[in-house]
């Protein structure tokens, strides 16, 4: 279910994206700055929306390119280089490929957080986090290390925002069945 704000309502919850300088996707690495976001908005409009879909909402507008951008001046967390080796890298590439969807995807779909952790342990013999993962993740393909060639199809000829209507299409399917 798509959200829709009023003007006084984006402009709030845009204000509080800008006063938390916590990039969109970086959100899930910080949940409670995301519970706090959406605290907020309720106070402020009255409208009690779940933290996860306010993020959606901020992520959809972010790939409209109408959503405000921090520049220099927000928060930097780990790099994920500083606990995962070079071999962790492979063993990730692997299960990416394995799983065959887009980054984005695992930031709003939990089992495919759990499908991470489970490959990612059986082939690194290691347990990391998923969010740990999706961060590392997203950092290799913002490096452009990770030309997005591990996705099912190369990113210039995916329809754009074909993860959202793949989303909502299985919704829609579970909805009525």
């Amino acid at each position: 279910m798509n959200i829709s704000l009023n003007i006084e309502e984006k402009q709030a919850l845009e204000g509080l994206y800008l006063f938390h300088k916590i990039p969109t996707d970086q959100l899930k690495r910080n949940p409670s700055v995301l519970e706090k976001i959406a605290a907020t908005f309720h106070l402020v409009s009255g409208r009690n929306i779940e933290p996860e879909k306010l993020h959606r909402y901020m992520i959809n507008r972010r790939k409209k390119k109408d959503w405000p951008k921090l520049g220099r001046e927000y928060v930097r967390f780990e790099s994920p280089k500083k606990y995962l080796c070079q071999d962790d890298y492979s063993a990730l590439r692997i299960c990416y490929a394995d799983i065959g969807v887009s980054i984005d995807e695992y930031l709003f779909r939990p089992e495919l957080v759990s499908l991470l952790e489970k490959k990612f342990a059986a082939i690194a013999d290691k347990v990391i986090g998923g969010q740990s993962l999706i961060a590392a993740m997203m950092t290799e393909r913002k490096s452009g290390n990770w030309s997005g060639s591990e996705d099912q199809a190369p990113m210039s000829k995916q329809k754009p925002f074909s993860d959202i209507e793949e989303v909502l299409a299985e919704r829609k399917s579970q909805a009525i069945g």
